[in-house]
């Protein structure tokens, strides 16, 4: 099967409040060959883009709100270094690879573990491993689904 693109729909990207971010002149319409003679069903949207721009608007709000920061150990965790943290990392990838878990979970363990150091200040270096530990196990449940 082959998937070709005919147009594009991105037109431009403006991040500001008042104007949309993203703006559509024309759907993009996929032409689907099968290699077998039989008709694949494909959504058709009259009115444009699947998105709004309230829509996307509203998702890049939330995803700015829950990113890590990226200064997390300097401004919230006097406790924690990034020695400490990349041997927790080390760790993680151990268990991960023993365990034979996908490497989006080790990822996704990553970015909770760090999107919780950013929430919650001066963990004590004791409770880092079982931070660690909470994250991948949450991940392993998200990997199942």
């Amino acid at each position: 099967m082959q998937i070709k693109p005919k147009n594009e729909c991105f037109d431009s990207v403006v991040i500001s409040e008042e104007e949309p971010i993203l703006e559509c002149e024309e759907r993009i319409n996929i032409e689907v060959k099968p290699q077998i003679e039989e008709k694949i069903p494909f959504y058709e949207d009259k009115k444009g883009c699947p998105f709004d721009s309230n829509t996307l608007n509203f998702l890049i709000m939330q995803e700015n709100l829950y990113n890590p920061d990226a200064f997390y150990l300097q401004k919230t965790q006097h406790n924690i270094n990034s020695l400490m943290r990349t041997i927790l990392m080390d760790w993680m990838m151990e268990v991960c690879s023993e365990f034979t878990l996908k490497r989006e979970t080790f990822h996704l363990a990553i970015n909770y573990v760090d999107r919780y150091l950013t929430k919650v200040k001066n963990i004590e270096k004791n409770k880092l491993q079982l931070i660690g530990l909470s994250a991948m196990y949450i991940a392993s449940k998200v990997e199942v689904f």
